[in-house]
């Protein structure tokens, strides 16, 4: 049996093998320790938190299904087998985001059935849509929005192969110029070309489902329409013109966010929703020391870059130990005391929505940490901070969130060795 799985018979979890964790939290099942003592299950494990905010949201499991939380949830208890999703606060700036024979989106040489299929959640309100005999584009645009130039702007949608292969998502020419767009191959599950001013990725959901994405900064501020539509190979033209043959696909779920990657779907109807940002932090218990110490954090990163606080304890923003996925997706150990950097440690980097297992250790004068069983990178700090509050997935501000899921965390007393921190990480 794999060393970091959970024996519940002796009380304790075994996936965290070195010292003795004052504090263990389990997010895949709810199941947390502190000081030996066990917390099971959702109330008992919630009650660990002075806060824990979470908005309802959708996580997608390891077999790609989706299952929507209900809001303030530790998700693995709920079927997360990832953990517990924490995300930023998102828009979704389109209307009836699953429902593409509402008004609000316009079909050109193509027609939509509506609830034909089972989509990615289970439910059967997957719509069918299908390409014309008509010499022309078949597509479908989105009710318009007003884009920002200088906003870079992620559209994503999910789609499953019947007997059309080939997809395109496209953002308006008048406010991304005419390369803001991207094929994607149903069957083979990959990208094909992509306009020069775009980025995308494709990932598999259960089914037979892939969530394509396109992602462009707009050049230009306009209000203007996205769009799917059909094209006949994997290379085909922005708005492909074609003779239809009558092939068809499924699709569910079409956000648009500001934002660089994708976060969790966001459904809407008749107005853009948004789903606001989780904060989950607890006060640090008196009997623990944070003169000297360790932690070990295993999760899953975001779909993109930026400024991603994995966890950290502080006092405030000038005085805290810190673990940051940074915008070159580096994972870093910080000590601040009163504003002042005491160590800044690199421990390696770490690519998009990739799990992540990190163990640190600090006591004034040495600091040290390993990321996936990687040589341990030390730093010096002259001095450690007082703290009050540990934080997961989000800054003092409550900002910075990781955008990942969080699958499992611990706390020591002691100071791990280095050959224990590369133990744990491995």
């Amino acid at each position: 049996m794999d060393r970091r799985k959970i024996l519940l018979m002796s009380g304790r979890p075994r996936w965290l093998l070195a010292g003795n964790p004052s504090l263990q939290l389990d997010w895949n099942t709810g199941n947390a320790w502190l000081n030996n003592r066990q917390y099971r299950g959702e109330t008992a494990f919630k009650s660990l938190f002075s806060t824990f905010t979470t908005p309802a949201c959708y996580v997608t499991d390891t077999a790609g299904v989706l299952k929507l939380m209900p809001a303030n949830s530790e998700h693995g208890i709920y079927g997360s087998d990832r953990g517990q999703l924490i995300e930023e606060a998102r828009t979704n700036l389109l209307t009836y985001s699953q429902a593409f024979d509402n008004a609000a989106w316009s079909a050109t040489n193509a027609v939509v059935v509506a609830d034909n299929a089972a989509a990615p959640d289970g439910t059967v309100t997957a719509d069918k849509i299908t390409d014309n005999t008509t010499s022309g584009a078949h597509l479908l645009t989105s009710s318009s929005f007003s884009f920002v130039s200088g906003t870079t702007y992620t559209y994503s949608q999910m789609f499953k192969m019947n007997d059309q292969r080939y997809v395109q998502l496209g953002l308006p020419s008048s406010a991304f110029g005419l390369n803001a767009y991207a094929n994607f191959d149903l069957q083979a599950g990959t990208v094909g070309t992509v306009g020069s001013s775009a980025t995308a990725s494709i990932v598999a959901l259960s089914g037979g489902y892939y969530r394509c994405v396109v992602i462009a900064p707009a050049t230009s501020s306009s209000s203007n329409v996205s769009f799917f539509g059909f094209v006949t190979s994997s290379s085909g033209a922005r708005g492909q013109s074609y003779v239809g043959t009558g092939t068809s696909v499924w699709t569910w779920g079409a956000p648009l966010e500001a934002g660089a990657f994708a976060t969790s779907y966001i459904p809407t109807t008749s107005a853009a929703v948004t789903r606001t940002k989780s904060t989950l932090s607890r006060t640090i218990e008196a009997s623990y020391s944070a003169a000297s110490g360790s932690a070990y954090v295993e999760f899953i990163s975001a779909n993109g870059s930026g400024t991603q606080r994995i966890w950290q304890i502080d006092t405030d923003v000038n005085n805290r130990i810190s673990l940051t996925r940074n915008a070159s997706n580096q994972i870093i150990l910080d000590v601040v005391v009163g504003g002042a950097s005491q160590a800044s440690v690199n421990l390696g980097t770490l690519a998009n929505a990739t799990k992540g297992k990190v163990a640190i250790n600090w006591t004034a004068g040495a600091c040290a940490g390993s990321l996936n069983g990687a040589a341990v990178v030390t730093g010096t700090p002259a001095s450690i901070p007082t703290v009050t509050t540990e934080r997961f997935g989000s800054d003092a501000a409550a900002a910075n969130q990781l955008n990942g899921y969080y699958t499992r965390s611990g706390r020591y007393q002691q100071v791990l060795t280095s050959a224990q921190l590369v133990s744990l990480t491995a």
